[in-house]
Order: structure tokens, then C-alpha cells, then sequence
């Protein structure tokens, strides 16, 4: 397998922009501003899912094979590894925050249904 690579090419991004990276079991993602692009090895950490669901980004936050975050409309998403349900976001929840496990996420629920979700459980 190839190493995993990023190139930051002149006008990628700006001064104001942060720039972070993202890394975990089989992948790396490169947030700039508010633009994500990432690349796995193809093993656990896809599930066939190889780039992140919305194009925009608020936040994201990773553990050792998944992700979860707010795409710019404040819509929250879980990607990656999913063999113990973590990627699955049960709907009616207004999720404000997630903390992500080694194989478990759990969300903050704003709507007052608990106050917190472990969302594989």
C-alpha cells in the first residue's frame, strides 16, 4: 500500500484558516477551514465510505476508526468503522455534541429525551 498523502499547494488556504489533521486506524483526514478531504487504506476505517458525508464543516471530532461532526447547516454525521453501530445516528435526537470511543460514540440529546445516548448501545 502507498503512504497517504497530503500536498498543501499556495492559496490552499488563508491566514485565518485553521488547518487540521485528522488521524486514525487506516485513515487521515485534512481540515481546512471548513473543507474536509480524506483518504483511508481501504480496511476498517471506510466501509466503502471514502470521503465525508457533507462538504462542508462546523466541527469533527475522530477516534480510532470513525468520525462524527456538524456539517455547515449544524446537521450531524458519523462515518468510518461500523461494526459496533457507532456510525448509526438514531433519528429524533438533537444531538449538540459526540465523544467518540474506541468502538462507541455517544451523543449529547438537547431535545431533553436524555442527556446522553450511547448511540451503539
Amino acid at each position: 500500500m502507498a503512504p497517504l498523502a497530503f500536498v498543501l499547494l499556495a492559496g490552499c488556504g488563508s491566514d485565518e484558516e485553521d488547518i487540521e489533521l485528522l488521524t486514525g486506524g487506516g485513515y487521515v483526514c485534512l481540515l481546512v477551514g471548513d473543507a474536509m478531504e480524506c483518504q483511508s487504506n481501504g480496511d476498517s476505517y471506510d466501509n466503502g465510505e471514502t470521503s465525508p458525508p457533507a462538504p462542508r464543516w462546523e466541527s469533527v471530532t475522530h477516534a480510532n476508526a470513525n468520525l462524527c461532526g456538524f456539517a455547515s447547516d449544524h446537521a450531524p454525521y458519523c462515518w468510518g468503522w461500523n461494526e459496533s453501530g457507532q456510525t448509526d445516528i438514531p433519528s429524533g435526537l438533537s444531538i449538540d455534541s459526540f465523544f467518540l470511543g474506541y468502538a462507541n460514540t455517544c451523543a449529547i440529546d438537547t431535545a431533553g429525551a436524555a442527556p446522553d445516548r450511547r448511540m451503539n448501545s
